[in-house]
């Protein structure tokens, strides 16, 4: 067991061994679906070798009212940057296992507001800010601190009091928290079935070409970003499921995919400001 908090605060985390300890997948997603429906806060990844110090940063994390998203390792990082939408990242350079820029770099392309990065490296640090690093810090600041600096680079932008959702039939996404929901009902999906979703949504009702779709996704046409792209259009249908008895992704045979005919709408969302701190597990 992790020694971390006597709360009913839960993890999130990429790790491989705190994924057993939390139960199957499917309870994973389960928590996860619960959860998404009340969190309306931005989401910091978290990534240390080190628990005791996860526990202490992330409860910072926590008091300030932010999210706390673990990973201990550089894969579960990355697996956890592709799998939750998170805002901003805190990274231990010790993690990485081959040059930080490169890890940094990977980070900063699946979080909206850059890398917090703790720790020494070899690397220049005009290398480092490139790759996506907003602040380099010291293993030594106090978690208090760390959390009041990535608190601080959340708040850069002007607060929002109320944002807006876009819809299509019983789809409905909102993209600046990166949820999804179908028949009101929060939907788990990876960031990239997200963006496929919006575009299709965007798109309402028409049909978007493959061609399109991989180059938003990856910037590439390629025969291997077909057969990813295939593979996300798949996972993404059998989550989606049927509407009124007929698939409600379609595949338009030579042309690309498009969302079954149902009118778009957009209306705006208040952004709930006050909420109990808490962290999640999934």
């Amino acid at each position: 067991m992790w020694p971390l908090f006597a709360t009913p605060a839960e993890w999130y985390t990429g790790s491989r061994a705190w994924r057993a300890e939390v139960g199957s997948v499917s309870s994973w997603m389960d928590r996860a679906t619960r959860v998404a429906e009340v969190l309306r806060r931005g989401r910091v990844l978290l990534v240390t070798p080190s628990a005791s110090s996860a526990g202490a940063i992330a409860q910072a994390i926590a008091d300030l009212d932010l999210i706390p998203v673990l990973a201990f390792d550089e894969d579960g990082a990355r697996r956890t940057a592709d799998s939750v939408a998170c805002n901003v990242a805190v990274l231990d350079a010790s993690v990485a296992t081959g040059p930080p820029s490169e890890l940094v770099r990977d980070l900063n392309e699946r979080v909206g507001a850059g890398v917090l990065l703790l720790g020494t490296c070899d690397e220049p640090a005009d290398r480092l800010f490139e790759a996506g690093a907003f602040l380099l810090g010291s293993t030594e600041w106090s978690p208090l601190h760390v959390a009041a600096r990535v608190s601080t680079r959340l708040r850069v932008r002007p607060p929002v009091e109320s944002r807006s959702t876009l819809s299509w039939g019983p789809v409905e996404l909102d993209p600046a928290m990166h949820l999804t929901w179908w028949n009101g009902a929060v939907l788990a999906v990876t960031p990239t079935e997200f963006k496929v979703l919006v575009a299709l949504v965007l798109a309402k009702g028409a049909v978007v070409t493959k061609a399109d779709l991989q180059a938003q996704l990856w910037g590439t046409k390629s025969a291997v970003d077909d057969k990813r792209l295939e593979a996300h259009i798949r996972r993404l249908r059998s989550k989606l499921g049927d509407l009124h008895g007929s698939p409600f992704l379609l595949t338009v045979r030579g042309r690309g995919f498009r969302l079954a005919d149902r009118r778009v709408t957009q209306r705006p969302v208040a952004v709930e400001r006050r909420a109990a701190s808490r962290i999640v597990a999934v």
